[in-house]
């Protein structure tokens, strides 16, 4: 660059400064002028606080060739363009309108938590958990046929332990008989005098129902199939009987189920 003063036309450079004037946003600084282009790049983001993922592009427009219009300088050509180079405008590419980024001085009025729809992250989180289980949830098979027997804590025995080699699981039931209670007849004669006889053995035939004792034979899983034999009441839960039978087995009660192989009573 030759500089030339403007009050005095005798105050002029003899040789070649080596400066630049940089213009950016109105801004404008004499930089040293680099002689690469990844140089002007660093000087430019170091003075003018551009954000360093911004893609700067150099312009020239007072060059003759210019025709007074803005110029790209590339980087291909900017080593051989730089001894001529006196002033160079800096211009920011499309998604970088701001320098850098300036922080809100107005908090925001919601919670740090919260969304736009107004849900805090722990709901929404909460909502997706709920339906993505939704689908499995609803295509798990249900399994028929599958016997209700009800247990207590506690209160299982163990009469005794055996190994086998078992290709499958099996849930054995061996149930002692049951008393039946007295079947109804329905003679519009007979409803009305019989009504309170039939409550009353229904209520005989449910306490029994409970109070019956039966033995269960469990198979567990694997190769090599584990069995236990467990005594039980028909008024015990299924879910009992389960977590008794994964205690022994030392299972996860949460991952097994009990499944009905076949019974057979004993008279």
């Amino acid at each position: 660059m030759h500089i030339i003063s403007t009050i005095n036309a005798k105050i002029q450079s003899v040789d070649d400064v080596p400066v630049v004037l940089v213009s950016l946003e109105g801004r404008r600084k004499f930089l040293p002028r680099p002689e690469t282009y990844k140089e002007m790049q660093r000087l430019v983001r170091m003075h003018y606080e551009v954000d360093p993922l911004a893609v700067l592009q150099l312009h020239v427009s007072t060059w003759d060739v210019c025709g007074g219009e803005n110029v790209e300088i590339t980087e291909a050509t900017y080593t051989l363009l730089a001894p001529f180079l006196e002033s160079v405008s800096i211009i920011v590419a499309t998604g970088y309108d701001r320098l850098m980024p300036t922080p809100s001085t107005t908090p925001s009025l919601r919670g740090g938590d919260e969304t736009d729809d107004g849900l805090s992250v722990r709901e929404r989180m909460e909502r997706e958990k709920n339906q993505r289980r939704a689908p499995a949830s609803q295509s798990r098979p249900v399994a028929a046929h599958r016997p209700i027997v009800e247990s207590e804590d506690e209160e299982e025995v163990l009469v005794q332990s055996r190994y086998r080699q078992a290709p499958m699981k099996e849930f054995q039931v061996k149930q002692e008989p049951r008393a039946l209670a007295p079947k109804e007849h329905d003679t519009s004669q007979a409803k009305s005098s019989r009504s309170v006889d039939t409550a009353e053995a229904s209520l005989q035939a449910t306490t029994s129902d409970a109070d019956t004792h039966f033995h269960v034979l469990v198979s567990g899983p694997g190769e090599k199939c584990q069995e236990r034999e467990f005594r039980t009441r028909g008024g015990h839960r299924v879910s009992n009987v389960l977590a008794g039978v994964c205690k022994k087995f030392r299972l996860d009660p949460d991952r097994f189920v009990l499944s009905f192989a076949h019974s057979f009573f004993f008279p």
